[in-house]
C-alpha cells in the first residue's frame, strides 16, 4: 500500500441496506433478460429450434436448422445446409439462405459474404454495398470497418458503401463516441467524425478514450487530446512507465480505478501500490479510495496530481487500528458468491424447464 494511505478509521458495519442494493442489482439484470424473448435451443437431433427465454417452451418450432443465433435488431441469422439467411420475430424466412455467412444486423445493414467476398444487404435483402471486400465489420454511428488486400489495407466506408478513408490503414476500430483508432506508416491515431468530416489525427503511439481523453505521443513527450481532436493537455510530458498488475491508479480527475494488468502511465497519473495485497481486498481498497478522491473536487480547471494523494483520508475496516485486509477480501468474495449463486438458481431454474422440454 502506498505510504500517502496513510490514514485510517474504522469501517461502519454494513446494514442491510446495502445487501438490499445488491439484490436490486439482481432484479435490474433478470427484468434485462427477460427482453429476450426468443433464444435457439439444440435439440437431442443436433437441430436448432427457438424458444421461449422464461419457460423454454418451444415457439418457432416449425423450422429446425443446424445454425442459429440470438436476435438482433429484430432478426435472427440461421444456416441450414451451410447457407445462411435470416428470419423475423415470427419465424418467417424474411432473407434467403444464400449467403455463405453473416453477421448481424446493425443500423439496418448486415454483412453478407459471397464466393468469399463482402458487402452489405438492407432488411429487404437488397444489395447496398458490392461483394467486394475480404473482410467487414458491422455499422457503427454510420461507419463500417472494410479491408480489401488488393488496396493493402483497413478503411471505412458509409451506409451509402462510399468509402469515406481509403483503405490504407494496417488496423482500425469501430466508432464509438465519435472517434475510432487507426495504425498506419504514418504511426497511431484515432479518425475523427467531427458532424461535418472525418479527420485523421496520428501520433507515434496512442492510448484508449478514458473519460473523454486520449494520451497521445509525439515528439516521444505525452499529452491528450479530447473528442474533437483538441489537444488539451500539450504534449511535453515524459515517456509512460510501465507499473505491476494488482495495482490502483488515480486519473487526473480523481478517479480511482483498480489494474488487474501491466498498464503504461505518464506522470498525470498516480499510482497506489497495492500489488502486495490479496487481489480482493486491493479492490477493497480502491473502491475506498474512489469515494473521497472523486467527489467533484478535481476538473480541467483543478487536475489531480500525485500529491493530492497525501491528503486523502479513505476508510477502510481496522482491527486495534490496523486495516483488516483479511476482512475485506471475504467482503469482496461474499458479494461475488451473492452475485454467482443468484445466477446459479437463475440457471438451475432454465435447466429444469428445459428437461422438460426434452420429455415431451
Amino acid at each position: 500500500m502506498a505510504d500517502s494511505m496513510k490514514s485510517y478509521t474504522a469501517l461502519v458495519p454494513i446494514q442491510s441496506t446495502e445487501l438490499a442494493k445488491v439484490g436490486n442489482i439482481l432484479k435490474i439484470t433478470h427484468k434485462l433478460l427477460s427482453k429476450i424473448k426468443l433464444v435457439p435451443y439444440l435439440k437431442k437431433n443436433g437441430k436448432y429450434i427457438y424458444v421461449d427465454s422464461v419457460t423454454m417452451k418451444p415457439v418457432l418450432d416449425r423450422n429446425e436448422y443446424d445454425r442459429a443465433n440470438l436476435y438482433s435488431d429484430g432478426f435472427a441469422n440461421v444456416m441450414l445446409n451451410r447457407k445462411w439467411g435470416f428470419i423475423d420475430m415470427s419465424g418467417k424466412e424474411v432473407i434467403p439462405l444464400i449467403y455463405d455467412m453473416v453477421g448481424d444486423f446493425s443500423e439496418g445493414l448486415v454483412g453478407v459474404k459471397i464466393d468469399s467476398k463482402w458487402g452489405f444487404i438492407n432488411k429487404k435483402g437488397k444489395i447496398v454495398v458490392p461483394t467486394i471486400y475480404d473482410r467487414v465489420y458491422s455499422f457503427s454511428e454510420g461507419f463500417a470497418q472494410v479491408k480489401n488486400e488488393f488496396k493493402h489495407g483497413w478503411g471505412f466506408i458509409d451506409i451509402r458503401g462510399k468509402e469515406v478513408v481509403q483503405l490504407n490503414y494496417y488496423e482500425v476500430s469501430r466508432f464509438s463516441e465519435g472517434y475510432a483508432y487507426v495504425s498506419g506508416k504514418e504511426g497511431e491515431g484515432f479518425i475523427i467524425n467531427t458532424g461535418k468530416e472525418l479527420i485523421t489525427l496520428m501520433f507515434e503511439f496512442t492510448h484508449r478514450f478514458s473519460e473523454g481523453l486520449a494520451g497521445v505521443r509525439k515528439n516521444n513527450m505525452w499529452g491528450f487530446i479530447d473528442k474533437t481532436g483538441n489537444v488539451v493537455i500539450p504534449t511535453i510530458y515524459n515517456d509512460v512507465h510501465i507499473f505491476s498488475e494488482n495495482t490502483t491508479t488515480i486519473d487526473m480527475f480523481g478517479s480511482a480505478k483498480y489494474r488487474n494488468y501491466k498498464y503504461g502511465g505518464d506522470d498525470h497519473i498516480a499510482v497506489v501500490h497495492t500489488e502486495n495485497l490479496a487481489k480482493h481486498a486491493a479492490i477493497f481498497v480502491t473502491t475506498a479510495i474512489h469515494k473521497v478522491s472523486h467527489a467533484g473536487q478535481f476538473s480541467y480547471s483543478r487536475n489531480f496530481y500525485a500529491t493530492d494523494a497525501d491528503e486523502l483520508t479513505i476508510s477502510l475496516p481496522a482491527t486495534n487500528g490496523v486495516p483488516a485486509y483479511a476482512y475485506m477480501e471475504v467482503f469482496i468474495k461474499a458479494v461475488q458468491k451473492l452475485v454467482i449463486k443468484e445466477v446459479v438458481v437463475y440457471a438451475d431454474r432454465k435447466i429444469e424447464a428445459t428437461r422438460e422440454v426434452v420429455k415431451k
